[in-house]
């Protein structure tokens, strides 16, 4: 636990902007003539300890350490709010949360990609735990309840194709997927 005698300008905890379970993102990052894209990740309760974590970065391997809990006493930030998936980090006095990214590929800076496409290890996804300042994080669309709405909306206009003009499926997909395109 940290000693707040340490932090002479530390002050009381603010309230957590987000709560676990919500979609958040950061803004791209230009490190010499890479481009780390912006990502996508989602709030997480605090991580057991062990867990590799990287400090206040979603992509850098030179920020990794492992996650040794608020118990540690060398550990600068509290558990103000357990089950809130932040800690209060004195030295800065801010928040910083545990967020799991889902990491977009980096790009030459003279480029622009034209897809997204995730970075991949091993055949599959990357997926990281950063500790990151709530500062640098966003609040992203409900992206689930967009979805949502559009499938119940393609499953509208596919119905009313299949009702009124009783066309094959084929066809049904084929304008259904014209119809939603504007």
């Amino acid at each position: 636990m940290a000693d707040w005698s340490l932090y002479p300008n530390a002050t009381e905890p603010t309230a957590p902007r987000f709560q676990v379970g919500e979609l958040v993102y950061t803004r791209s990052v230009q490190r010499e003539s890479i481009v780390e894209p912006a990502v996508f990740g989602v709030i997480i309760e605090e991580p057991e300890e062990g867990t590799i974590v990287q400090d206040s970065d979603t992509i850098s391997k030179s920020w990794e350490r492992e996650w040794e809990g608020v118990e540690n006493s060398i550990e600068e930030a509290d558990m103000d709010i357990p089950g809130s998936g932040s800690v209060w980090f004195l030295p800065d006095n801010e928040r910083k949360y545990f967020v799991k990214w889902m990491n977009k590929d980096t790009y030459p800076v003279n480029t622009q990609p034209t897809e997204f496409r995730p970075m991949i290890t091993n055949g599959a996804p990357t997926f990281n735990i950063s500790l990151h300042f709530e500062r640098s994080l966003y609040k992203a669309p409900n992206f689930i309840a967009k979805l949502r709405s559009k499938v119940a909306q393609r499953k509208e206009v596919e119905d009313m194709l299949t009702e009124r003009l009783n066309i094959d499926d084929c066809s049904t997909q084929g304008i259904a997927g014209m119809v939603m395109e504007y």
